[in-house]
């Protein structure tokens, strides 16, 4: 089994549907925001990114990269894409994430390296139909600039 080939498409990486349906943006929740798009465009670069619950991923797919599955768990999920070249792009990803009480926590970012990608993934733990807001920085290797992603989700433990 090629796990590098089953993480991309279990990770949802380049599939809207896929972040469609496990983002749970709600519009209605205080202070959340629906996003268009798993995405966002800064000149070259795009940044992709994606959120489910850590119990999507099969058994065998957590055991081989080393999170856990459970239902109060979930996975950030982010790739840097240069415009003209194939797969994610090495950068340094570091966020934060907070809850409507204003309770902050660091993000650590795991980083997966395929052939030809590289993308950063952190794990992270919530509770059921909590507003968690992000603030994520991407900065592309060999260079000054830094990306910034702010956005809000509605997590579900169902």
């Amino acid at each position: 089994m090629k796990i590098s080939i089953l993480l991309l498409l279990i990770l949802g990486l380049f599939n809207p549907l896929f972040s469609t349906l496990f983002n749970h943006a709600q519009a209605d929740a205080p202070d959340a925001k629906e996003l268009p798009t798993p995405f966002q465009v800064f000149g070259n670069d795009t940044v992709h990114y994606s959120l489910f619950k850590s119990d999507f991923l099969s058994p065998e797919i957590a055991a081989a990269t080393g999170f856990t599955r459970a239902k109060n768990r979930a996975l950030l999920n982010v790739a840097l894409v240069t415009k003209g070249t194939m797969g994610g792009q090495a950068a340094q990803v570091s966020g934060i994430y907070r809850n409507l009480l204003g309770q902050q926590r660091s993000l650590t970012f795991k980083t997966i390296r395929e052939k030809t990608a590289v993308y950063y993934i952190a794990e992270f733990r919530f509770n059921h139909e909590e507003v968690l807001h992000f603030d994520i920085s991407v900065r592309p290797a060999n260079s000054d600039q830094h990306h910034s992603l702010t956005f809000s989700r509605k997590m579900y433990k169902q």
